[in-house]
């Protein structure tokens, strides 16, 4: 069995001096973090324990008892009350970032070492632990109750005394079937917003190496991600080199456009004023705005790229790597230029134009070695699937393997079996029989409607 996390955000609705209580809540929460990652930097060898035993070796020096009711370093003179789920929070959010600090300073006190060997100069400064705190208080059990798809009543610090208060939730609602988290109270400007982490059990399909060298039908979804109008285009193929479909997700002239018109509205405020002031994030709301429409049209492309691999019962995902990438100074990057058939370099040209060269964004391919046309991001996307099939049926070999013979079942459309179910429209095939200005006539929708949403998802810009 396999598991995913995730998490789920809603907008808590409160009242003004609500607000302030839950200001007030986390600025408690840090001080009571700050004051555990003291005291675990003055008894480094908490850290060699483990998080349970830690967390009771902190409680013995910091919480009053019967059995300890003189510790060593009390909490009581930082906060007063706290409720155990409170402490505990803070405590545990203080030894992750303890460990994350000194696992930084050992590995900068190795390299150091290291470099001080062969008589080197060190640059690099060293690891500082947190000046300020700005974590967000953690409601573990006992701090929040009566959880409804409308309300919740947590349990806060108002500034003068804990308080139990009660706000109605707005947002997207949580699966039944998934398992809850410990939610977390985060502060976002004015707003305040409900963290609650989600996971989910399922099967999981097996690791890519197995499914690949063992079962030559394993579907896989590879995507090529652009710029351009078609922002990603997918498709299913199998390890033998069938294909059975491709989805192209347009709306990217949209989206630049939109992102323009917003930089166009920057610029001209810029030019009112002739000054940007120091240390001062300038039409913050614009900036703002942008941001959130990359973000929201990430959620969709990605809803759509798991939505059609769902409906094909791919079971692998693969993306381009592009972290070697370093295209020659002054010349275009050569990728994406090589054929799905033969693997020798094509043309990219544009309709109505000479099917020969290389120009930069051109939507149309053509191989002159085998004779191969069509939509150049298809061919990428094709590409990329065949990679990964390669890399692990050829695993060992320096280069990527070549193959010999069109005849490998790459360069033939092949439908799925469909078992009496509705066949695959034209939309979802684009095969080497297709015209290659298929993909071009497409619509600026941004994909069919998916029967599985409730509500066509749709550009925020478009709202």
């Amino acid at each position: 069995m396999a598991k995913a996390t995730t998490t789920i955000t809603q907008v808590l609705t409160s009242r003004p001096e609500q607000a302030a209580w839950f200001a007030a809540n986390q600025v408690l929460s840090n001080r009571v973090c700050a004051f555990y990652f003291d005291i675990i930097q003055a008894h480094v060898k908490i850290l060699d324990l483990s998080n349970k035993e830690a967390l009771t070796a902190l409680e013995k020096l910091t919480h009053t008892t019967k059995g300890h009711p003189a510790p060593i370093m009390p909490l009581e003179e930082v906060a007063q009350h706290s409720p155990a789920m409170f402490r505990r929070a803070a405590l545990n959010a203080a030894l992750g970032s303890a460990r994350s600090f000194f696992s930084h300073l050992q590995k900068w006190q190795k390299r150091k070492e290291k470099a001080e060997a062969k008589g080197m100069k060190v640059h690099e400064r060293p690891p500082v632990p947190p000046r300020t705190w700005n974590t967000s208080a953690v409601l573990y059990a006992g701090m929040c109750k009566h959880r409804s798809e409308k309300s919740i009543v947590i349990k806060v610090w108002t500034g003068t005394c804990w308080s139990w208060i009660k706000v109605r939730i707005t947002g997207r609602k949580l699966p039944p079937e998934a398992s809850l988290g410990s939610p977390q109270l985060i502060g976002k400007g004015s707003q305040w917003w409900l963290h609650t982490p989600i996971e989910k059990q399922f099967k999981s399909p097996g690791k890519i190496e197995k499914q690949v060298t063992t079962n030559a039908q394993t579907k896989i979804c590879a995507v090529d991600l652009n710029i351009n109008e078609h922002i990603a285009v997918c498709t299913i193929q199998t390890v033998e080199g069938s294909i059975l479909a491709t989805k192209f997700i347009g709306g990217g002239r949209r989206l630049c456009g939109f992102r323009k018109k917003l930089l166009g509205r920057i610029a001209h405020n810029r030019k009112k004023t002739g000054l940007l002031a120091e240390n001062e994030q300038d039409n913050a709301t614009l900036w703002h705005k942008m941001r959130q429409v990359d973000e929201q049209v990430a959620h969709l492309i990605s809803v759509r790229i798991v939505q059609f691999a769902q409906a094909y019962d791919a079971t692998v995902l693969v993306f381009e790597h592009l972290g070697n990438l370093k295209p020659t100074q002054g010349k275009y990057s050569k990728r994406g230029r090589e054929c799905a058939h033969c693997q020798s370099l094509v043309a990219r040209y544009h309709a109505n134009q000479p099917a020969e060269g290389s120009r930069y964004g051109a939507p149309l391919v053509y191989c002159a070695q085998c004779a191969m046309k069509g939509n150049a991001d298809r061919n990428a996307s094709l590409v990329i699937g065949q990679r990964l099939a390669t890399r692990y049926q050829q695993k060992g070999k320096p280069q990527t393997p070549r193959r010999e013979e069109k005849s490998s079942g790459v360069a033939i459309c092949q439908d799925a079996q469909s078992g009496g179910t509705q066949p695959s429209t034209g939309d979802a095939r684009h095969a080497d029989t297709n015209e290659h200005g298929t993909a071009q006539e497409r619509g600026m929708l941004m994909v069919e409607p998916v029967s599985d949403i409730a509500h066509q998802l749709r550009f925020p810009c478009e709202l």
